[in-house]
């Protein structure tokens, strides 16, 4: 062992460690001012003469910096590049001193250069391959979900089932576990996150319409049966999932769909059937396309009739599917309902709907003629037909218009006791508002509630039919100046500098041992 100078140290290029905690890395810089280094440097012949290089103890070096030390002692032997690599990452990740992040690169590196394999690294460290092959996924995690896991803000746990997923599947789930309305909700468990990524991006296979073993589908991605992202495929990454059959590549699961629905249609125009195409949502816009409920399939129950076509489902996860299926309409196996109604259309429920119908248009028509007598007959509105009009307006008004229209009129909503405490009466304090007004009063207070929204309107929320203001549209015609209110409101509402005080000179401090003055 022996002792050389901080000057003559340097860092290693190849060191995996990256980030060094400040205050972890302080708390070792004052314990080794009290007790000094206690483990010795790995040190090895550096780039230049009389510099060595540090193979191990880059944070003691570190720390030894910080406490003020001049030399340090350390363990020279002379290392080749493979034999550094393999001190700094193994032994680091045997004893937990590496991040996720680093201890992946650290072992791409090793499996890079040749000197282990995945099994001869899950040896060396006393772990499973399939903890490797984990580890060694983090690397292709995309920027943000590394920052997220070098923050803290996501576990490893979550990292390594989020890093087995494509690019924009990654993006997704981090989304998932960062979302802005968990506020300060406890982050979403591993388990639960796998659960999520089973419902919304785990693609069963086995459900899939189209051939697993077709290359010729998609050449570009292969055939699924040997395809690296089949969870069956690579049982060491995928040890934690049940299911073999599951794909993790989006994008490519979509686009095998979409040739394989366009291969189907090719086949089905050619075989001169009669066919139809068949939609599992239960409404849709495409011409020619029977939603679900308008379509049945022929089963062992239900077999078929003389109805029956080919139907290609042309949507959903199972598209390209060929299957016979009856077209709604009279059959009275698949649409017995619909053969009653056309055989017994005078039947007593068609009789019973439109007497329905009827008595609904009877009492509308009742009630508009009612409505033409008051309008007859109400030619000059008393008192009584304007405080009511009144109260039906600032009844239709949203409670906020309520409370500005109440500050502007200087009223004061009356208290009464509710089934779940006090709250403000604001109808009861305007009936008898109204009551109190006379004639001309009660006229303008019509254009004061007709213009009370506007006091809260905000032309964001508003459709473009009344995105016209109002009330600066009034205040024009009458000749309002509403520049200089909104000047006026701006010096008025402005933040008040607040006045320098001066200060007063500071007394001279009477000297030390100087003597008080006697009285």
């Amino acid at each position: 062992m022996l002792e050389l100078n901080l000057i003559d140290l340097e860092s290693s290029p190849t060191n995996p460690r990256r980030r060094f905690d400040e205050a972890a890395l302080q708390e070792l810089a004052d314990s080794i001012k009290s007790k000094g280094v206690l483990q010795p440097l790995l040190v090895r012949p550096g780039s230049k003469d009389g510099v060595y290089e540090v193979v191990a103890g880059e944070r003691r070096f570190r720390a030894a910096k910080l406490a003020g030390l001049e030399a340090v002692p350390v363990v020279l032997r002379h290392l080749e590049d493979d034999e550094v690599l393999e001190v700094q990452i193994i032994e680091n990740a045997q004893r937990e001193d590496l991040t996720p992040l680093e201890e992946a690169e650290g072992y791409r590196q090793l499996i890079e250069r040749g000197i282990y394999d995945v099994d001869g690294i899950a040896a060396k460290i006393g772990k499973s391959p399939s903890y490797v092959y984990q580890q060694l996924k983090l690397a292709e995690l995309v920027p943000d979900a590394k920052k997220a896991l070098d923050a803290g803000q996501i576990t490893a746990g979550h990292a390594i089932l989020m890093a087995r997923l494509q690019p924009g599947d990654q993006e997704e789930a981090l989304e998932f576990l960062l979302e802005d309305w968990r506020g300060d909700e406890v982050l979403p468990s591993v388990r639960g996150f796998r659960r999520w990524l089973d419902r919304e991006l785990h693609l069963n296979l086995h459900k899939a319409p189209f051939p697993k073993k077709d290359a010729e589908l998609y050449p570009e991605a292969g055939a699924c049966s040997s395809c690296p992202k089949r969870t069956g495929n690579q049982p060491e990454l995928f040890a934690d999932l049940e299911k073999n059959d599951v794909c993790v590549d989006r994008a490519c699961f979509e686009t095998k769909l979409d040739r394989f629905l366009e291969r189907q249609r090719a086949k089905l125009e050619a075989s001169g059937e009669d066919w139809i195409s068949l939609s599992e949502g239960y409404a849709t816009r495409q011409k020619g396309v029977y939603a679900a409920g308008d379509w049945e399939r022929v089963t062992k129950e239900k077999p078929a009739c003389d109805r029956t076509v080919k139907g290609l489902l042309i949507d959903g996860p199972e598209r390209g599917r060929i299957f016979d299926v009856c077209p709604k309409g009279p059959c009275k196996i698949h649409f017995p309902w619909l053969t009653r109604q056309a055989e017994d259309w005078d039947s007593s429920w068609r009789k019973q709907h439109v007497r329905e119908q009827r008595k609904r248009r009877q009492k509308l028509l009742v009630r508009t003629r009612v409505l033409e007598q008051v309008r007859a007959k109400l030619k000059k509105p008393e008192r009584a037909d304007r405080e009511y009009a009144a109260r039906r307006f600032f009844d239709r008004l949203q409670q906020e218009d309520q409370k500005q229209l109440f500050s502007v009129l200087g009223l004061e909503p009356k208290k009464r006791k509710g089934p779940y405490g006090t709250d403000n009466d604001f109808d009861g304090a305007f009936q008898e508002y109204v009551q109190g007004l006379n004639g001309a009063e009660l006229d303008r207070l019509f254009i004061w509630l007709a213009l009370a929204p506007e006091l809260t309107r905000d032309p964001r929320w508003h459709r473009p039919a009344f995105k016209r203001d109002e009330l600066t549209a009034i205040a024009g015609r009458l000749k309002i100046d509403v520049g200089a209110i909104e000047e006026a409101v701006k010096a008025e509402t402005a933040p008040k500098r607040k006045k320098k005080q001066k200060r007063s000179p500071k007394k001279p401090r009477a000297r030390k041992g100087a003597k008080k003055a006697k009285r």
